[in-house]
């Protein structure tokens, strides 16, 4: 339709309508689409991350640490773009402090945990991760805090707490597996 702006002032004349009347459609997307889209993007990048951080533990169980380290990067990477396109991800959260732990960011991953938490209460995984930073950092009170806390949430998390919690009294506590 080479002559639209003919055809339409035609239209208009012809019915007696106002061209500012008419709908036509937007190429916005509404917001509701918008947040269905970035939800979608917010899983694919964490279920990237999930990727990444499982073939980094593979890495650590073959002794490779130099390139399990860089896995973890990657995998934080991916949830830090999960947690920006839908910052109330505690999964996500989680798993970035998760990887940070691992990493040696012990700080970070306590500010990152503390999020998950916030959104998500009593979930088992972030108070058991916790409590190993808690471990790494030599906080043996705050890590036993949370050992009584996730007992009363959660006792198979608080059991393998325990274990960390036991290998770390005998000097036993790795990197890859907690």
């Amino acid at each position: 339709m080479k002559n639209y702006g003919l055809w339409l002032a035609t239209l208009t004349l012809a019915v007696g309508v106002s061209t500012s009347a008419w709908s036509f459609p937007s190429a916005k997307k509404s917001p509701e689409a918008a947040v269905a889209d970035s939800g979608k993007q917010a899983t694919e990048a964490y279920n990237k991350g999930v990727d990444e951080q499982k073939k980094a533990f593979a890495l650590f169980a073959k002794n490779d640490t130099t390139k399990a380290m860089k896995g973890l990067e990657k995998a934080v990477k991916n949830y830090e773009k999960a947690v920006a396109l839908h910052d109330s991800f505690p999964e996500a959260w989680s798993n970035m402090g998760y990887c940070l732990r691992n990493l040696g960011n012990f700080s970070r991953s306590l500010e990152v945990y503390d999020k998950a938490l916030k959104l998500k209460p009593n979930f088992p995984e972030a108070i058991e991760y916790r409590a190993v930073a808690y471990i790494w950092l030599g906080r043996m009170d705050d890590a036993k805090a949370e050992y009584e806390r996730l007992l009363k949430i959660d006792s198979t998390e608080a059991g393998e707490l325990k274990k960390a919690l036991d290998a770390a009294a005998a000097g036993k506590l790795k990197k890859g597996t907690w």
